[in-house]
């Protein structure tokens, strides 16, 4: 799948598309737009929150009254990218935006890099006008919203963040993207009423400015800052006063302030997609781009004045400037007239802001430069829905948690970019030879050009030199070609420096400072050079269209304007955008250049493997495991480090006496995940782990998520399981060990990480890897004897509890805190208090301890796995998984019990709580029998945890997913040492370093995601057509599908809406795939809002705080009508082993309970889980995505085939 030879990278790289229409741009459209249209769409598509805010943030912040001449630079850089666009726009007829004239003139790399940063301009414009939006709606009901969220909020938000989340903005967002998936169009009728009103009240909004408005405003000094009382007028702060004056923060403000203004002004590409329909392009296209600029200037200038001179710079209010504006001179109606006029301005540039960019990603789609799935269209309205549900849901995002300044500066630099590779475009394809865009015409270079190794002589240098400036031919070839490419990338290279050096160090450069100044005249001086080359060069003699005057000067300039304003950009503004790019080379062009086949790179993703056995799994199996069989197998793997160590560390820290709570909401949220488990495991009997269950149902790209998580749970538990091995160890021998360790590297140990390095627990795991190696197999005559012992001693220890324990110990108070003498019964130091009592720590606590308690009933899914070993597994695996649960909650809440009668809450030992309990009552003996037990349930629990992980590994590196190398097998052992290896040493390492707690919080939080991704699966694959299991008979919707473009009737929408609740067909389709797949997802991303807001603040919700507890609300009302659409879907009616009863609502509830336990964690696991699948993210798009492809190619004739030997017959269900 690599490139075998690095020259096809390269060119496959710089490799454009032949300059031909696609097949939906041969309709012949009419053409009747003359400029005054062309105006109006353009005017329409420009004016926005540039006027409304932008004009605000800038003048407040940035320029001052100095703001006009900001908009006046901005202006003149739109006018120079303006009549680029335009040649573009005139020249290459069927095209619709700066992707294509970039891949058609310059190449791939470059289209990408347009297209990507185009989609970025576009979404972060999209949260910027919903927040917009919402600032002006929140100004018209006098702000409550904004300042109740906060109150609420405030404290929480990292100051990177905004100051709360847009609630508002996210609505907004979400109701676009949801109109626009059920078929709704841009509206032609609606932008110009809209445009019409807009400009008459801007025309209002000056003419009040100048009557109303103190040219005292544009002089303002110190004294006039100081005497301002703020709160004066409705105005809440004071910003700053810079030196005062018109231009209060010098040249240097009034540039920055050109650079955000940019962003007003982005929006007359849209004129260039109606060249098909416009009259005489040629001469309408380009006049209409610079009258609409002119215009727009005119409107933002104007009303910057009008501002500045009606209110002083400083006292602006950034969020909705022109509504307070009124409300300072006292004109309270025409507050409420421009807010509402606010409002339609903004709904009318939402639409035209949001409605392109599922064109767009659409376009990169199916050109293989994005996934292939995000081309898909919905059948009944012809809409991509893929590519809109991804970026409303960014876009959403975006818009509920960044600050409004950031989002303009990130579009400001977004575009800035893309209008400099418009610029460059323009700039090579007026000197490219004709034939160079056809693809047939295609030349390869490396036949006639000599290799760059060999020798040239000195004349063909001359020569070389003299045809820069005397070119051999009147009209482009090969060479000159050649030449333009390679001087316009180097004068690219050159501007940036120059760029940088005169944004950052002005004043030097022009006080004639004697090093950058040479450096800045040196530049100039190859700038001009390298510009007088190309000037040399022979241009296209083309059919007569728009040309851009003064070539290769313009383009040159207009490159030279937007790279300096981009310079002029904060660093934290650089910081977002290169994370964005950053993004886009990892995760899309290495599989682009390795892919062969275009198609593979965007199928991938989505590619779901085919339902059948691998090889080895289809030897016959006999049926011998009985329900008590596949019980003991479950309570061995699950009962373990959960009763020996976890429950002294939850009832000491996080729930007290109620973590006997904690297990019981704990073991219900297994029962739900159980249940799941217990339907994939028997409709598809041979897999063997979660990992195989998501990629036969949900595809490749979630299967790795689970895959990833699931080694990173099995390491931790490994890791965690051999800490508490060497805690009660240790306890056995007195605390020697760790005693004698701390002393020598406490102080050298971080905060975050053990207070020593535990070599025992190193030793341990390092001694089961190198078994491991050597071809040791785990016992189950072992784990038998293991778990008999295990239960013996539990239940002794329960028995002492109740004889020995004191009721008092439940019902604690401070005074009995106080009088505790640490030291005593070998206690060492207090725990927290709590409130005291059996809830110490009240609900949170419970359900904190919940989260972490969940970690104690991993192992369940042990019994699915011996599914095709079952008797009668369609009974037995459910049944089996629900009394494991069932006991090992027995075990876990009667040792709690025990363990919280014996010893108050705050004096249990949390490295090693039940032999320290028995000391502290004085039956020493017990401890040390105790304490062996634990030893050998901790041996046997490593064996069951460790012994899956290579397996795990070696089945991901075999699909491709990861390293291929680790999928290597010993010969002697049969073992796959390299992944034997790796593991072993990772969960060594975090055994060593890292401290129990930390391991056990993020074993939960992966353990909880696996399990919410198998209840995703179960409800995705029960609603899943049965052709969609072959891949022979996959469909590209979007080559079958209409135009998103074209207008859909009314009919069509409300059909959609009818099949949602009544459905056609009675068995799956695909339409009806796609709508449970999207609810599905549109639900988890519900749930995940519902359960951050549960979890973080919920005495505001249920104390009824008007904004929390709305959100609250209306999150579920919508969950419900999601589920509800999911329910009226038709289920495959094929008979199974078992079925998951109360579909949808049971995984959903289960997808629920977990997310909302892992919104329970702390930061730092949530920061180490971040880490772990960012690792994961660029191992997977790096490296596995486009090698899981090769395993792909040759599906099996009949996928479904095999299902059926899975499947009862109808008699026997």
């Amino acid at each position: 799948m690599r490139c075998q030879d690095p020259r096809q990278c390269g060119q496959k790289l710089i490799r454009r598309q032949p300059l031909e229409p696609r097949e939906e741009s041969e309709i012949l459209l009419s053409r009747h737009l003359n400029i005054l249209h062309l105006v109006v769409l353009g005017v329409g598509s420009t004016l926005g929150v540039g006027v409304y805010i932008v004009v605000g943030e800038v003048a407040l912040f940035v320029a001052g009254p100095a703001i006009i001449i900001s908009f006046l630079v901005a202006a003149l850089s739109s006018v120079l990218s303006g009549l680029c666009y335009a040649e573009f726009g005139t020249r290459i007829k069927w095209t619709s935006s700066a992707y294509h004239y970039s891949y058609i003139s310059v190449g791939e790399l470059w289209a990408f890099i347009a297209g990507w940063n185009l989609i970025l301009s576009y979404v972060f414009a999209t949260a910027s006008v919903s927040k917009a939006w919402s600032y002006t709606f929140d100004g018209l009901i006098g702000n409550h919203i904004s300042q109740a969220l906060q109150r609420g909020f405030s404290q929480y938000m990292p100051d990177y963040l905004a100051r709360y989340p847009d609630f508002i903005a996210l609505a907004v967002v979400l109701l676009l993207t949801g109109a626009l998936t059920l078929g709704a169009r841009e509206l032609l009728l609606v932008t110009r009423v809209f445009t019409g009103i807009n400009v008459l009240v801007l025309i209002f909004i000056i003419l009040s400015g100048f009557f109303k408005g103190d040219l005292h405003n544009w002089k303002l000094t110190e004294q006039d800052y100081t005497s301002i009382t703020p709160g004066s007028g409705g105005l809440s702060s004071l910003g700053p006063l810079g030196s005062g004056g018109f231009v209060p923060f010098g040249l240097g403000g009034i540039l920055r302030g050109a650079a955000i203004c940019f962003y007003a002004l982005v929006g007359f590409d849209a004129i260039v997609t109606k060249e098909q329909e416009a009259l005489n392009p040629h001469r309408s296209i380009p006049w209409s781009i610079l009258i609409t600029i002119f215009i727009c200037f005119l409107a933002y200038s104007g009303v910057s004045a009008a501002l500045t001179l009606m209110v002083p710079y400083y006292l602006i209010h950034p969020e909705s400037p022109l509504p307070q504006a009124f409300l300072y001179i006292g004109w309270d109606v025409a507050r409420y007239v421009v807010a509402v006029t606010t409002l339609c301005a903004l709904t009318s540039r939402l639409q035209s802001i949001f409605f392109p960019i599922p064109v767009v990603i659409r376009d990169m789609a199916r050109d293989g430069l994005l996934f292939r799935k995000l081309a898909s269209v919905f059948v009944h309205t012809g809409t991509p829905i893929m590519a809109i549900m991804s970026s409303g849901n960014i876009a959403g995002l975006l818009a509920l948690l960044f600050k409004f300044s950031d989002l303009v500066d990130l579009m400001s630099i977004g575009n800035l970019l893309v209008y400099s590779l418009v610029s460059f475009s323009v700039l090579v394809l007026r000197y490219q030879p004709e034939q160079t865009l056809s693809k047939k015409e295609e030349i390869d270079i490396s036949r006639h050009e000599a290799s760059p190794s060999e020798p040239v002589p000195e004349a063909r240098t001359s020569r070389i030199l003299k045809t820069l400036w005397f070119p051999n031919s009147t009209i482009p070839t090969l060479i000159s070609g050649q030449i333009v490419y390679g001087c316009t990338s180097l004068l690219v290279l050159l501007l940036t420096i120059l760029s940088v050096i005169l944004a950052q160090w002005s004043s030097q450069v022009f006080s004639g400072d004697p090093g950058l100044t040479t450096v800045a005249v040196l530049l100039l001086l190859l700038i001009t050079g390298v510009t007088v080359i190309i000037w040399r060069q022979p241009k296209d003699p083309g059919p007569e269209y728009f040309k851009v005057p003064a070539l290769p000067v313009l383009p040159l300039v207009s490159i030279f304007v937007n790279v300096y304003l981009m310079m002029l950009m904060t660093p934290r503004t650089w910081t977002q955008f290169g994370i964005w790019n950053a993004i886009d080379h990892s995760s899309s062009i290495p599989p682009r250049m390795r892919c062969q086949d275009p198609r593979q790179c965007g199928q991938k993703l989505v590619h779901r493997q085919p339902l059948k056995p691998r090889e080895g799994s289809g030897i016959p199996m006999t049926h011998h495991l009985n329900i008590l069989h596949l019980v003991v197998l479950g309570v061995g793997s699950t009962l373990g480090v959960g009763v020996y160590l976890v429950v002294g560390v939850v009832a000491l820290f996080v729930a007290g006496p109620a973590i006997i709570i904690s297990f019981l909401v704990a073991a219900l949220s297994s029962v739900l995940s159980g249940l799941c488990y217990a339907e994939i495991g028997t409709r598809i009997l041979w897999t063997g782990s979660v990992y195989r269950y998501s990629y036969i149902s949900v595809g490749e790209l979630w299967a790795f998520i689970t895959g990833w998580n699931l080694i990173l749970s099995y390491i931790v538990a490994c890791a965690s399981v051999a800490k508490a091995w060497s805690s009660t160890f240790d306890s056995l021998i007195g605390n020697h060990i760790s005693q004698a360790l701390q002393k020598i590297f406490f102080q050298y140990m971080p905060d975050y990480l053990a207070t020593y390095p535990d070599f025992v627990a190193l030793a341990v795991v390092l001694l089961f890897t190198g078994a491991l190696v050597l071809g040791a197999r785990q016992s189950a005559l072992i784990t038998k004897v293991f778990t008999g012992i295990n239960v013996l001693v539990l239940l002794f220890f329960m028995l002492s509890g109740f004889i020995k324990g004191d009721l008092h110990n439940w019902e604690l108070t401070e005074q009995d805190y106080k009088s505790i003498t640490p030291g005593s019964g070998g206690i060492s130091r207090l725990g927290p208090l709590g409130f005291g009592g059996f809830v110490p720590f009240g609900l949170d606590g419970i359900l904190r301890g919940a989260a972490t308690c969940f970690y104690a009933l991993v192992g369940f899914d042990v019994i699915v796995t011996k599914g095709q070993a079952a008797l009668n597994p369609r009974r037995s695996i459910p049944w089996s998984i629900l009394i494991t649960i069932f006991i090992c909650f027995l075990a876990y809440s009667g040792v709690s019990a025990a363990l919280t009668l014996m010893v108050p809450y705050y004096l249990i030992h949390p490295e090693s709580p039940l032999p320290q309990a028995f000391l502290y009552i004085g039956w020493d003996v017990a401890r040390y029998v105790v304490a062996v037990t634990t030893l050998c349930a901790l041996t046997s629990r490593l064996q069951s945890i460790f012994f899956p992980i290579p397996e795990v590994i070696r089945d991901m590196a075999r699909d491709g997913l990861l390293f291929q190398r680790l999928a290597n097998v010993f010969a002697h052992t049969r073992t796959p040492i390299m992944a034997i290896m790796s593991s072993g040493n990772l969960a060594g390492l975090l055994a060593l370093l890292f401290k129990f707690n930390d391991l056990l919080n993020l074993m939960s939080i992966e353990n909880l995601l696996v399990y919410s991704l198998v209840s995703f699966s179960v409800l995705v694959l029960r609603y899943q057509p049965e052709e969609n299991l072959s891949k022979k008979e996959e469909i590209d919707i979007s080559e079958c599908e209409a135009s998103p473009l074209e207008p859909v009737p009314e009919t069509g929408t409300s059909n959609i809406l009818k099949t949602l609740w009544y459905p056609i067909n009675t068995i799956p389709t695909q339409e009806s795939h796609q709508i449970i797949y999207g609810c599905t997802l549109l639900i988890v991303l519900l749930l995940i809002i519902l359960s951050l807001i549960l979890a973080q603040w919920p005495s505001q919700v249920f104390s009824g705080d008007p904004v929390l507890t709305t959100v609250a609300v209306l999150l579920l009302l919508l969950i419900t009508g999601v589920t509800v659409i999911i329910w009226r879907q038709p289920q495959d009616p094929t008979a199974l082993y078992f079925k998951v009863p109360a579909l949808p609502v049971l995984p959903l509830v289960s997808i629920f309970v977990n997310i909302y336990l892992m919104m329970l964690m702390t930061h730092r696991s949530w920061t180490q889980f971040g880490v772990w699948n960012a690792v994961g993210f660029v191992i997977y798009f790096g490296y596995g995505h486009s090698l899981a492809g090769k395993n792909h190619q040759q599906p099996p004739a009949s996928t479904f085939q095999t299902l059926d030997k899975n499947i009862p017959d109808a008699e026997s269900s």
